[in-house]
């Protein structure tokens, strides 16, 4: 699942395991497509919805740290 949000690209997508599990992989990107952040999580028993959740607010603390500066 792709979204943009605030000028920013949240990216997150379930995939297998060789063992059978599931893995998220996660990141966000700035509006010229550099990676401000991606990480995989191993935890199938969230939803994706819930990763991009959390990703904004990240992108939320990633915008108020640059007006700080």
């Amino acid at each position: 699942m792709n979204v943009n949000y605030k000028g920013y690209e949240i990216t997150a997508e379930r995939d297998k395991e060789i063992d059978g599990g599931t893995i998220v992989f996660y990141g966000i990107y700035d509006k010229y497509g550099f990676e401000i952040l991606s990480n995989y999580n191993e935890d199938s028993n969230r939803t994706i919805r819930s990763f991009i959740k959390e990703l904004k607010t990240d992108v939320d603390e990633i915008i108020k740290e640059d007006k700080a500066k």
